[in-house]
Formats: structure tokens, C-alpha cells, sequence
């Protein structure tokens, strides 16, 4: 089966995690208690509600799959134990401009050695390239630029506020559309398992990638294929 279109996601696939994503978070959360009137709460505590322990994400932690709004709700229900009641604040407005805010906090840094390397490649391939994110538009192209992988996609999707969010399959149906291709010909990539609905959603088929064992066991049960990184597409993409 040919492939003709292959959609990433960003984070946890094209860009280690917790490398960035969990000190930006703690730099974001607190800003987000001060904002909020609740800077007595400790911070791990926020990270533990987002999906964090001892600095890693699981990937079933809607840190790990959850749009900025999707956070605001996750930390305004752990906030909610020790008495906070929103009064009128915008939890995912404070959330995504405390997240901008900290973009620089965390280090930015490819899941392999060869990113840039497996995407030329595969755009040599003839392949139609596209991200699609819960990651607002500021910071996918802070971490796509520090990259330099920005001009090799073709198509990114973020949370914009203007299409719906994975799982949802508008992105997977728009790319088919604009570049009239089947859904046979689409793969996705990706490392959670609104990934994996969003694939299913959309009716196209489906690779995980997996840094642990744990997170390969957990993917494994609703995939077929989990590779260690996205290096190991140039050997399996027809």
C-alpha cells in the first residue's frame, strides 16, 4: 500500500517531552497560581494533575494530549480542592498566556538524531508532510523553528481556536481534500492515544512511536506497529 501523505503529531514525536514541555509547565503554573490568587498550592501538585511525576508525562496525562483550554479545566478542578472558584477568570486564556509566557523555559530538543534527515528524505519520496498539534500556533513554531523542520511540512495545524481538536478527523479530512488523496494513502504518527482515535476517526492508518516500555506496551494494545523513534519510518513507508 502506497503512502502518499504522512501527519504528525508534534510533541513526544517529532520533539522530546519532558525535555521541554515539563519545565515550561512549572515556570507556567506558577504564574498561573499567582494569577489566580492560589500561590499557596504547590506547584507539583498542578504537574501531578496535568499527568507528571518525578519530571516524566504519561502519556495518557492531558499534558500529553490536552488543548490549552483542556488544562485550564484540569487545573481549575485540582485548584477546586483547596477552595478556588474561577469568579469570573478565563482558566484557558490565563492558561495559554502563561504557557506563551514560558516558552523559553524549556529546552527544546528532536526525539533522534535524524529528524530533519527522515523528513528530507521522505519529502524526496514525493510524500505530502503535515503536523497536526493541541499545541497553540506561538509556540509550534517556536519549537518547529529551533528545529529547523518549519519549511519542510506542508500543512500545520494548531489550536488556533478555528478547527477542532484531535480526536476530531477534520485535519486528517481537509488534507485529503486539498491534496486529493484517499484516506488509504494517509498515515499518522504519533505517541498517544488520541493519536490513535484520531487515525481511527479519520480512517487512515496508524503508527505510534514510543520512548519506554511502558508507553509501547500501552500503545501496542490499540496499534500494530510502535517504533522506538521517527528514524525507523524511512525503513517501513512504501
Amino acid at each position: 500500500m502506497s503512502t502518499k501523505a504522512i501527519i504528525f503529531d508534534k510533541d513526544g514525536t517529532l520533539i522530546d517531552f519532558d525535555s521541554f514541555w515539563v519545565e515550561v509547565s512549572r515556570h507556567a503554573i506558577k504564574t498561573i497560581l499567582n494569577k489566580t490568587g492560589m500561590n499557596t498550592v504547590s506547584t507539583d501538585e498542578i504537574l501531578e494533575a496535568l499527568g507528571v511525576e518525578n519530571g516524566v508525562t504519561r502519556i495518557d496525562g492531558v499534558l500529553c494530549w490536552g488543548t490549552y483550554g483542556q488544562l485550564g479545566d484540569a487545573i481549575a478542578k485540582a485548584l477546586s480542592l483547596h477552595g478556588y472558584n474561577p469568579n469570573g477568570d478565563d482558566l484557558a486564556a490565563i492558561t495559554r498566556e502563561a504557557y506563551n509566557l514560558a516558552g523559553d523555559k524549556g529546552k527544546v530538543t528532536a526525539t533522534c538524531d535524524d529528524v530533519i534527515g527522515t523528513l528530507t528524505e521522505l519529502k524526496k519520496r514525493g510524500i505530502i508532510l503535515a503536523v497536526v498539534t493541541a499545541d497553540g500556533p506561538e509556540m509550534t513554531k517556536k519549537c518547529l523553528d529551533d528545529l529547523k523542520i518549519t519549511e519542510l511540512f506542508d500543512k500545520i495545524y494548531t489550536d488556533d481556536g478555528i478547527h477542532p481538536p484531535k480526536p476530531d478527523p477534520y485535519c486528517i479530512n481537509n488534507i485529503c481534500e486539498e491534496f486529493n488523496i484517499k484516506k488509504d494513502d494517509v498515515i499518522m504518527v504519533g505517541d498517544t492515544l488520541t493519536d490513535v482515535n484520531f487515525a481511527k476517526n479519520g480512517g487512515i492508518r496508524m503508527i505510534a512511536v514510543a520512548k519506554s516500555q511502558s508507553n509501547k506496551e500501552l500503545l501496542l494494545a490499540h496499534t500494530d506497529i510502535v517504533l522506538n523513534n521517527v528514524s525507523e519510518l524511512i525503513n517501513i513507508i512504501e
